[in-house]
């Protein structure tokens, strides 16, 4: 189970108006249009679908959607580090001269 954060459930709790535990379809709805966004009631029933059957999610699963899944960001700085052996130093980004570089220490250019 994810871990929320004191924000997370504060946010949580916002949206768990009768304060069950639980965030109906019926509760994102309305508390986005609040907000000023608005979605239909077939849109808010499918925000939860992959999480929980009947549409409801609870704080864990809110959390894995508001914070994000840790492994998703591991991959997302495992890739960052696969660009970063791809500049030059001093370069902020991979130029045609650094793919040259490292395809040579890879012997492929």
């Amino acid at each position: 189970m994810k871990s929320c954060t004191t924000y997370c459930k504060r946010v949580f709790n916002s949206f768990d108006q009768d304060r069950d535990g639980k965030i109906t379809p019926s509760q994102r709805q309305s508390c986005l249009a609040m907000m000023g966004g608005g979605l239909s009631a077939e849109e808010a029933e499918m925000v939860a679908q992959p999480l929980l059957s009947g549409g409801l999610v609870g704080l864990a699963e809110f959390a894995s959607l508001v914070e994000g899944d840790d492994e998703e960001e591991k991959k997302r700085e495992d890739l960052r580090k696969a660009f970063e052996m791809y500049k030059n130093e001093g370069e902020e980004c991979i130029t045609p001269r650094s793919l040259k570089n490292m395809l040579g220490r890879l012997e492929c250019g």
